[in-house]
C-alpha cells in the first residue's frame, strides 16, 4: 500500500500496517514543520520589508524637512542681498 493510500486508510479507519502508520506520522510531522517554517520565514520577510520601507519614509521626510528649512533660509538671505544691492 502506498503512502497516500495509507493516509486515506488511516483516516477511514481501514486496517493499516504499523510501519505505514509510523511513516505517515513522520511525513505528516515533517510537512507541518516545513509549513510552519515557511510561514515564519514569510512573516520575517514581510516584517523586514515593512521596517525598511518605514526607515526609507523617515529618511525622505527628514530630507524634505531639511530642504524646506534651506529654502526658507535662502529666502531670508535673498532679502538682505536685495537690500544691499539697492
Amino acid at each position: 500500500m502506498g503512502l497516500l493510500q495509507s493516509c486515506f486508510a488511516k483516516n477511514n479507519k481501514v486496517g493499516v500496517m504499523k510501519e505505514e502508520a509510523e511513516v505517515y506520522e513522520k511525513v505528516r510531522r515533517a510537512m507541518v514543520t516545513e509549513d510552519v517554517t515557511e510561514k515564519k520565514d514569510d512573516q520575517e520577510n514581510v516584517q523586514s520589508q515593512k521596517q525598511k520601507l518605514a526607515q526609507q519614509r523617515r529618511e525622505e521626510a527628514l530630507l524634505q524637512k531639511k530642504i524646506e528649512v534651506a529654502h526658507k533660509e535662502m529666502e531670508r538671505l535673498e532679502k538682505y542681498v536685495n537690500l544691499s544691492v539697492q
